[in-house]
């Protein structure tokens, strides 16, 4: 698959984001907002996607990955 320059970068920006954020919960799960199920969170990475997660035995579980662009 052939992908321009800037969408290469945008993936890029986008896994990098999603891996910080995901590190950033193993150490403070309490940055997030309550999530639209119960029982779940959901924290923001860079203003594109959305990580919905909820706490299993003391680990974060990563349920969804949303960007909210596309929902629109």
């Amino acid at each position: 698959m052939f992908y321009r320059h800037s969408e290469k970068n945008d993936a890029l920006f986008t896994d990098e984001a999603i891996n910080e954020a995901t590190e950033k919960l193993a150490c403070r799960t309490d940055t997030g907002k309550p999530g639209h199920i119960r029982g779940t969170m959901e924290q923001e990475t860079n203003g594109r996607t959305v990580l919905v997660y909820d706490m299993v035995d003391n680990h974060v579980r990563i349920l969804r990955i949303l960007f909210p662009e596309l929902l629109k």
